[in-house]
């Protein structure tokens, strides 16, 4: 069996990410973008329109992104995954089928750093965003050399940022979508 290359980010590197990108709504973005631009491509034309749907779908996205931030998940007595928002006070159960002791309330409460995590998640998405082509094309269909090379160097800056920080500043969040050891 070859082992994969070193390059390859190591699997504490790869459940960080995990944890901190919502994998389902890149995919999503992806997809929608393209064939949003494939219709543009094939009526010859951009319009205003497609703009708008464009930084529309963008935006939701970007927002899914920082909400997602926020959520998180609990197991009861039985073994049951619960998911809830964080809140102050605790975590609100989305469901309302149980409650949190308020001894264990106070693990789930919101911390300034949850704020950081949903800024640097959105600020990775829009670094995601600002690598496809089809977004870039949306909105600079003849782009000048200095605004191409700003649009490559600032999704790997970003990147850069949010990967020292993801790294540095780990979050114990297990939101909607993430894996909950049995333990």
């Amino acid at each position: 069996m070859v082992s994969p290359p070193s390059t390859l980010p190591s699997a504490e590197a790869h459940k960080l990410y995990v944890q901190n990108l919502n994998l389902g709504l890149s995919i999503e973005l992806s997809i929608l973008i393209h064939k949003n631009r494939e219709n543009d491509l094939a009526e010859s034309h951009r319009d205003d329109a497609s703009q708008y749907l464009t930084a529309g779908l963008v935006i939701f996205c970007g927002f899914s992104f920082f909400f997602s931030c926020f959520t998180d998940s609990f197991r009861d007595e039985k073994g049951v995954v619960h998911y809830g928002i964080a809140t102050f006070k605790g975590l609100w159960i989305i469901d309302g089928s149980v409650t949190i002791p308020p001894e264990q309330a106070s693990e789930y409460r919101l911390k300034v750093i949850d704020f950081f995590h949903a800024f640097m998640s959105t600020l990775v998405f829009a670094a995601i965003a600002l690598f496809d082509q089809n977004v870039v094309n949306c909105f600079y269909p003849i782009a000048s050399v200095e605004t191409m090379e700003v649009l490559t160097a600032l999704p790997l800056g970003i990147g850069a940022l949010g990967s020292g920080f993801f790294v540095t500043f780990p979050t114990t969040r297990r939101g909607i979508g993430y894996h909950l050891s049995s333990t």
